[in-house]
């Protein structure tokens, strides 16, 4: 072999060498987190999300070929498989169905020669549930004929619920089936068992309690209801005129059936002017059942204008069912004292006065005021009358001067108010001893 030869072969050779020497530098280089620099995937391990939240997203980072698997039914990557690097959006079917649990799902990104794994965890959803009843007014009602009749109300929920009423308030008249759910829409089924042959409707409030541990988790309710047989009543009148002295006047519950239960009130803006009364018992509120007869009592009114109530009477199992009537007292004034109804008898050393008050109301603190002309106002006396019985209020005034000017005024008083007259004059007589004594010219003497 000649020595251009053997020089060619060893640099070929020595080219081999040099090229797996760097080759293999090259792989140590790239050995750390990934397999080789021909084969690069990285990813996170974990991904959450709120429960109320379907879709988030993640980095992947490739340079070859990869693809996912071992995803839940309800989980989905977009996209699924590739080749390099890629956002992937994840995407769950709908909310956490579950406000008691988180879910969670561990799926695989494999390429050629790796294999990561990311688990990942949807939270429970904030609380949710919803009671529907088929005509929407929260109460399940059946008529007072309804035996064997069935019906519905629908659960829809994200956690677990029993109702939490005792069998025992309402077996007697109606099934539930079931009476507790999980997560999902759970339709319950009432039965009525029996008719209702009375005037009492049955009621019960179902409670449908989510479970405790759930964070603000409320219980709703479902009214159910069976009407009881219909009765009606009426008043013997809608209006009820009093005077103002006032007293007792009558109405009637008038019903044929003699079967519903009633409850009888007053209302006014004034208290304590108005009462009734029923087999002894009195009241601004009376209850009954049937036909009945009710006294009215009104006091004496203290009022000028008149003064009105209302009796309203309502069944008692159906506070729609009522019957109104209207009781008014009118108004009085003052007693009226005219100068008709005075009279004033001079004698020698003193008076005979009478006056009759004029009034609607009974009158009371009838009294006079008299004083000697020359004195003044300010020493005038005050007598207390007496009734004659035939609607007078008379008074003897003794001890005064003959020949001497007085001034006399009247006064009475009703629930009302008080009437007092102005002062009037009358002089008493003199002349001879024995003399008849005379009535003062122009003034009556007479009662009328």
């Amino acid at each position: 072999m000649t020595i251009k030869n053997i020089l060619s072969n060893v640099c070929f050779v020595g080219t081999v060498v040099l090229a797996v020497l760097s080759s293999c530098a090259g792989d140590d280089a790239m050995g750390e987190g990934y397999l080789s620099n021909r084969d690069m995937l990285s990813n996170p391990t974990t991904l959450e999300m709120a429960g109320n939240v379907t879709e988030t997203t993640f980095e992947l980072k490739a340079n070859g070929k990869w693809e996912a698997s071992d995803l839940p039914n309800w989980l989905t990557l977009d996209p699924s498989s590739g080749i390099g690097s890629a956002t992937i959006k994840v995407k769950t079917t709908g909310e956490n169905p579950s406000s008691a649990d988180s879910r969670e799902a561990t799926f695989i990104i494999k390429s050629d020669n790796k294999e990561n794994k990311i688990t990942f965890t949807q939270k429970a959803s904030p609380f949710a549930m919803e009671v529907s009843i088929g005509d929407e007014t929260g109460t399940l009602s059946f008529t007072k004929d309804d035996e064997g009749v069935k019906r519905i109300f629908t659960v829809t929920s994200n956690c677990n619920w029993q109702l939490d009423n005792d069998a025992a308030t309402y077996n007697k008249w109606f099934d539930v089936s079931p009476t507790s759910g999980g997560i999902g829409s759970t339709t319950v089924t009432v039965t009525n068992k029996m008719k209702n042959d009375t005037e009492i409707p049955n009621n019960v409030d179902l409670v449908v309690s989510p479970d405790q541990t759930v964070p603000n988790a409320k219980a709703q309710t479902v009214h159910v209801e069976q009407k009881g047989i219909e009765t009606s009543f009426a008043l013997n009148t809608d209006k009820m005129t009093v005077t103002p002295v006032g007293g007792t006047s009558v109405f009637r519950i008038e019903d044929r059936q003699d079967n519903s239960t009633w409850e009888a009130r007053i209302y006014t803006d004034i208290a304590g002017w108005i009462t009734m009364t029923k087999d002894g018992v009195t009241g601004e509120a009376i209850e009954g059942r049937g036909q009945a007869e009710i006294q009215v009592t009104c006091t004496p009114t203290n009022q000028q204008g008149r003064r009105e109530a209302r009796i309203v009477v309502t069944k008692k199992y159906d506070s729609t069912f009522e019957k109104t009537m209207t009781v008014e007292q009118s108004g009085a004034n003052s007693p009226e004292i005219s100068a008709s109804n005075i009279i004033i008898t001079p004698h020698k050393h003193g008076a005979t006065v009478a006056f009759m008050p004029v009034s609607e109301l009974p009158v009371s603190d009838c009294h006079i005021k008299y004083y000697k002309r020359t004195d003044g106002e300010s020493t005038a006396k005050t007598l207390a009358c007496t009734t004659s019985g035939d609607g007078y209020y008379t008074v003897e005034i003794t001890d005064l001067l003959s020949m001497t000017d007085y001034m006399v005024c009247f006064s009475a008083k009703n629930n009302v108010g008080t009437t007092t007259t102005s002062y009037q004059m009358f002089t008493t007589t003199g002349g001879v001893p024995g003399e008849d004594d005379t009535p003062i010219p122009g003034l009556s003497n007479k009662r009328k």
